[in-house]
């Protein structure tokens, strides 16, 4: 018998709703690793092409395998579909493994940090849990748009242009840039936000700097303590100046979220010889 899994029962709902979006959601997706268990969706993500499921023939009784799961039949084969979304929780310890380049090419890293406020906020109702039920169905009728509008051509705006090959010049000076795969969907990103209701290009633009470009940043003070000042002055608004430690303190930057992430990175870095934008 063909033994289906949970994954593959969703990826093939998808298949036969086609105007509904599915989406496969991975809690602590990097316990083992992403590339070796990932490998296969990674490289249909990038051909296009069918997943291979098993060889055998479904009209043929003799086959050495059945292939009827519950109320389906399995195919021989798989397409990912346009409406599947794909999400993953990551937790960053001693325990888990991190996510190579070519993962993180074809993702949108984004980082959940817990401050003083929100500590303060659990702490003062420690046993409040979210009411989740409340969210229940609440997109549902934005479903049908949601996947129209995700296949839909992005025009690449000339403020995004600029900016990203902007950044593509700084990391390209420490032979790190970037591929046209990430330039792709980072003007996918803007174009989305500002869609979405986030008209101004600086935060959405603020949003592919963290999610995009930093993520795959690692390495010895040596490899990064050059690269990081220059991303600190691009962010800050203050490209043009020589670096100081002042650029540090600076109040309002262009970019504050991506600012801040570097900040602490460039910090950790001058404190261990070593950062990774994990774990920073």
């Amino acid at each position: 018998n063909y033994v289906s899994t949970p994954a593959l029962d969703l990826i093939l709902r998808a298949v036969e709703n086609p105007d509904l979006p599915h989406f496969l959601i991975l809690d602590e997706m990097n316990l083992s690793h992403v590339e070796r268990y990932f490998a296969d969706m990674l490289s249909a993500i990038e051909s296009e092409e069918a997943i291979p499921l098993y060889e055998g023939d479904m009209g043929d009784e003799s086959t050495w395998r059945k292939v009827t799961n519950a109320d389906r039949a399995i195919p021989p084969s798989v397409k990912l579909p346009e409406n599947l979304f794909v999400i993953g929780t990551v937790n960053v310890d001693e325990t888990t493994y991190m996510f190579s380049p070519k993962v993180l090419d074809r993702a949108n890293v984004i980082e959940f940090r817990v401050g003083p406020k929100e500590m303060k906020a659990f702490l003062a109702n420690p046993g409040t849990k979210p009411d989740l039920r409340k969210l229940a169905g609440e997109g549902s009728g934005y479903g049908k748009a949601f996947v129209t509008t995700q296949a839909a051509e992005v025009k690449v705006a000339s403020e995004f242009s600029e900016a990203i090959n902007k950044f593509f010049e700084i990391l390209g000076n420490q032979d790190l840039e970037f591929g046209y795969r990430v330039a792709h969907e980072a003007s996918r990103l803007v174009h989305f936000q500002k869609l979405l209701g986030s008209g101004s290009f600086r935060p959405n633009f603020d949003a592919v700097i963290a999610q995009k470009l930093l993520p795959k940043l690692h390495g010895s003070r040596s490899q990064l303590e050059t690269l990081l000042q220059e991303l600190l002055l691009a962010t800050s608004g203050k490209a043009e100046e020589d670096w100081n430690e002042e650029v540090l303190e600076t109040e309002n930057p262009q970019y504050p979220l991506s600012f801040n992430k570097l900040k602490r990175m460039y910090k950790k870095l001058q404190r261990d010889q070593f950062v990774s934008f994990a774990e920073a």
